[in-house]
């Protein structure tokens, strides 16, 4: 009976130990993940969307002054319509196929 529970002892010491070492940290999956991104270009300037899945969005803007981030958010659907608030302001956005157009006029591309 003694040779049996120090077997037992011992297999659940290793089950436990491989249940902890199986543990993961899960502070990774916190980050948002990018859900899509649409880029205008012309000759003065570049400017890029980033949209994520906990509903902010990125915006840089690149011309030869330098370059500018900022950030918002963002509600309504990726494919159909929705806002952008940001830079203090709310944009409507429509997206069809691979264009999203946005109140401005500027058709971007999705990359």
């Amino acid at each position: 009976m003694k040779k049996f529970f120090n077997v037992f002892a011992i297999l659940l010491a290793i089950c436990l130990a491989a249940s902890f070492v199986s543990c993961k940290n899960d502070d990774d999956d916190d980050d948002p993940s990018v859900v899509a991104v649409y880029k205008y270009s012309n000759e003065d300037f570049t400017e890029t969307y980033t949209f994520y899945d906990d509903n902010t969005v990125t915006n840089v803007y690149v011309d030869v002054e330098g370059t500018q981030t900022i950030s918002g958010t963002w509600t309504g659907s990726l494919s159909g319509t929705g806002t952008i608030s940001i830079y203090g302001e709310t944009e409507t956005f429509s997206v069809s196929g691979n264009t999203m157009t946005i109140g401005n006029g500027n058709e971007y591309t999705k990359q």
